[in-house]
């Protein structure tokens, strides 16, 4: 197999966006479909990101894999073009790339530009590639308010939040067959991760333990994990803490390590897992007792098949299956059970989930 990078340029205004949706006008589809009637074979893009409905884009990056090498590139992107030129779609270059690279996770960086047209006329020419404002805008308000996007609150885009309508639920049924199929798991605390507001904990955990503790870094995730949870009997406390500063008051018979372990280097992996180690018990009690079995660290994230990338809008680190067997090793953890599912979408990662102690 040959892997190739596309750069691609588009007009967002007649698509419902980037990626294939059951309904409607997508640009991958449009240009999967001409792919494939050339080069006479399925081709399915990975692009870098997958940009919403009525966005433009002038050097969307994807990749595609093909069977037989091009032989010619300069009349692949003329071929290409004859086709997608009138539907608003542009193929700049196509570059041919090792099996490590990938379109998503190779990336360097990602631009987004946002423009918008103060003035009481109505743009001709920019028309459909501005937000067109009649009132006076105030800039330093403007500026101001652009300080409040800083700092640890995230927003998350269309893409985003579909991505969590696929991967949560899944992630859900994941970890709840999984964990009860390990005999003897107690179920006295449990503590989840960089638990954000409480999703994990309010759909799983308070269900399954009799006392759920949660840390995050952000505090407005933080103030809405307490709202979520605070009429659950079983919640215990949530915090904002880093993986350095969290004070471990407990020791915990399961510990949550839910899409976590890919924000933190190796060598802070390891220190965490340690720390975590040392708070395993049976008991979930103040003070650490002599571990016994059915105390757990459950890791779950996402695997690659072959070397280590990081995906830079987010910061987040894709290891494969042997670095994180590694980094247990490194960590004086050991692989109890495991487990992974392999039936996510196309341009998902596979999971995989790990009961450690």
């Amino acid at each position: 197999m040959y892997r190739y990078q596309i750069l691609i340029e588009y007009v967002g205004t007649p698509f419902i966006g980037w990626q294939i949706q059951k309904k409607g006008k997508s640009v991958q589809k449009i240009i999967q479909s001409t792919l494939s009637k050339l080069l006479k074979q399925k081709i399915i893009l990975y692009s870098a990101g997958r940009t919403d409905r009525e966005v433009h884009a002038s050097e969307q990056s994807a990749h595609f894999d093909v069977k037989n090498k091009i032989q010619n590139i300069d009349k692949m992107i003329k071929s290409l073009n004859f086709f997608l030129s009138p539907k608003k779609i542009s193929i700049i270059n196509i570059i041919k790339r090792n099996k490590n690279f990938h379109a998503r996770y190779s990336a360097k960086e990602r631009i987004y530009k946002y423009f918008i047209i103060n003035r009481l006329a109505t743009p001709v020419i920019e028309s459909e590639r501005a937000w067109h404002i009649r009132k006076k805008l105030d800039i330093k308000l403007l500026k101001e308010g652009a300080k409040k996007l800083g700092g640890d609150v995230i927003y998350a885009d269309e893409n985003e939040q579909r991505d969590m309508k696929i991967c949560h639920p899944h992630c859900i049924k994941l970890l709840k067959q999984f964990i009860s199929s390990i005999n003897k798991h107690s179920n006295h605390r449990a503590l989840d991760v960089a638990g954000g507001d409480g999703r994990l904990a309010k759909s799983l955990l308070v269900g399954l333990y009799k006392r759920v503790d949660l840390f995050d870094r952000c505090l407005d995730a933080v103030s809405q994990a307490r709202k979520k949870l605070k009429k659950h009997i079983a919640f215990g406390y949530a915090e904002r803490a880093t993986f350095e500063s969290f004070d471990w008051k407990f020791s915990y018979n399961a510990i949550f390590m839910v899409w976590v372990s890919g924000y933190l280097n190796k060598a802070a992996l390891i220190s965490f897992l340690r720390k975590a180690k040392l708070h395993l018990s049976s008991t979930g009690g103040m003070k650490r007792r002599k571990y016994s079995p059915g105390s757990f660290v459950f890791l779950l994230d996402n695997v690659l098949e072959d070397g280590t990338t990081k995906d830079p809008e987010k910061g987040q680190r894709f290891r494969t299956a042997g670095e994180y067997v590694s980094i247990f090793n490194e960590a004086g953890l050991v692989v109890h059970a495991q487990t992974e599912s392999t039936k996510m979408p196309l341009d998902f990662l596979n999971i995989k989930v790990w009961a450690l102690y």
